[in-house]
């Protein structure tokens, strides 16, 4: 990588910044601030459905259809953070209202200081759409009748004909997505396990490396096609990534073939970062 200097780990030798602009911000960037120290203890509540998005087939599925409730106490003044009147132990739970643009949609106890709480619910009371509902959810807390509230996006879409979703498990921050045979099958957690590859100089000189990388455990391949490759930018989802329809060199060609068609267990990651100035 160009225009690039490293620190010098040599006795008495000065330290040499990078002059790159990407590493320049990695080192520039990274301080987050630190939130100012209340007075008094705060309650930041937070709500977020369980599985995102969730699906039409959904309704009907063993899916973990639940709305997350996080109700920490804290005396640092982060987000939502909010002050609240504790009275002596024990301290009671909050009464947990969630509604779905402005309809209730559950309703439940929630301990204070508890994370991912889950206040299940049926989907059968939405109707899927392309567009995010709104979500609400409203506690209430005694002594007082205190009031707290918090707001995020609800996502529920319609079955696609085509394509594939990923999904993301906020109750363990993982990723889940069917088996790549486009057979459809199980939402199942996805671990990424692979490595970079090249096309030209790799990939494309041994058409038995796909198969050998799914035997050794890898989940997909990550590859960067030549920056000159004449390319039609209208991105689709393939197998749980965006992955743009381009005319490609024969050698990338056959390579997507092998992964698609031959394996059937990798997924396609395709990174584009040297294109970016073409989408634009």
């Amino acid at each position: 990588m160009e225009n690039i200097t490293c620190k010098t780990r040599l006795p008495l030798s000065p330290v040499s910044l990078p002059t790159h602009l990407f590493f320049t911000h990695l080192l520039l960037g990274g301080q987050f601030p630190v939130p100012q120290h209340a007075s008094s203890p705060l309650l930041a509540l937070r709500c977020a459905q369980a599985i995102r998005p969730y699906l039409f087939p959904d309704a009907t599925s063993p899916t973990a259809v639940a709305v997350l409730i996080d109700a920490p106490l804290t005396w640092s003044r982060v987000a939502n953070a909010v002050p609240i009147q504790l009275p002596s132990p024990p301290l009671p739970p909050l009464n947990v209202t969630v509604s779905v643009n402005d309809k209730p949609l559950t309703t439940g106890l929630v301990p204070l200081n508890a994370t991912a709480h889950p206040l299940p619910f049926s989907l059968s009371a939405l109707s899927p759409q392309s567009a995010p509902f709104n979500m609400s959810c409203t506690a209430t807390f005694s002594p007082g009748d205190q009031v707290f509230s918090a707001s995020a996006p609800f996502v529920y879409l319609p079955e696609n004909p085509s394509g594939s979703v990923t999904k993301f498990d906020a109750r363990t921050g993982a990723l889940l997505a069917r088996p790549p045979n486009g057979k459809g099958g199980r939402f199942a957690p996805l671990f990424p396990i692979g490595f970079y590859t090249q096309v030209d100089d790799y990939l494309a000189k041994d058409p038995t490396i796909p198969a050998t990388l799914a035997q050794q455990g890898s989940v997909f391949v990550c590859s960067s096609i030549l920056a000159d490759a004449l390319m039609i930018f209208r991105f689709t989802v393939v197998r749980c990534c965006f992955l743009p329809f381009f005319l490609l060199m024969k050698e990338s060609r056959f390579i997507l073939f092998q992964v698609e068609q031959q394996i059937k267990r990798l997924w396609i990651v395709y990174t584009a970062r040297w294109q970016k100035q073409v989408f634009i």
